[in-house]
């Protein structure tokens, strides 16, 4: 049996969702890939229901559904798409890479941050979303989440430890 590209599991109270955003290399056609799509958003979904009982449920991705960058604004409708069932099912944060910069911004109760500044060259972030961005900074960046019992908290932070943006996540 070959392993699918998506995941999940519990770690403490805590459950990670591990999605395939590269839909673009999934299959040798639009009906394989779209075919592909609908089965990772129904297992999404049941695994969601599913873990309710958890205290934090995190979603990673390669790909977000929104960027501060104009360019490549509207060029992820798949997981755009996402974003009200991200609502849903409450999912605590939602992480995702691509963009060489970072952006956290917060819709409909759910935080979103992209961090894609781990070396290479770094995109400006000429078009934050209006009205929903919390922080958007075209820098190098690394992530520190921590879960203690019905508390979460994210941290962003330079290379050099600088702390570049904190948030705290809901259950």
């Amino acid at each position: 049996m070959q392993a699918r590209p998506y995941y999940a599991f519990d770690w403490g109270n805590a459950h990670l969702i591990v999605l395939n955003s590269d839909i673009g290399s999934i299959g040798p056609d639009k009906a394989a890939r779209d075919a592909y799509w609908r089965e990772q958003m129904r297992w999404l979904e049941d695994d969601l229901k599913a873990s309710q009982s958890a205290a934090f449920r995190f979603v990673f991705a390669h790909h977000p559904p929104l960027s501060a960058i104009k360019r490549r604004q509207g060029e992820n409708p798949h997981m755009a798409a996402l974003e009200p069932i991200f609502e849903k099912y409450r999912v605590s944060g939602a992480f995702f890479g691509h963009d060489h910069n970072y952006l956290h911004y917060r819709k409909n109760g759910i935080q979103y941050f992209v961090s894609g500044g781990g070396g290479a060259p770094l995109y400006e972030g000429d078009a934050p979303p209006p009205g929903i961005t919390v922080k958007a900074v075209s820098t190098e960046n690394f992530m520190v989440i921590q879960v203690n019992g019905a508390k979460a908290r994210v941290d962003v932070l330079k290379p050099n430890g600088e702390i570049l943006d904190s948030a705290e996540l809901s259950n």
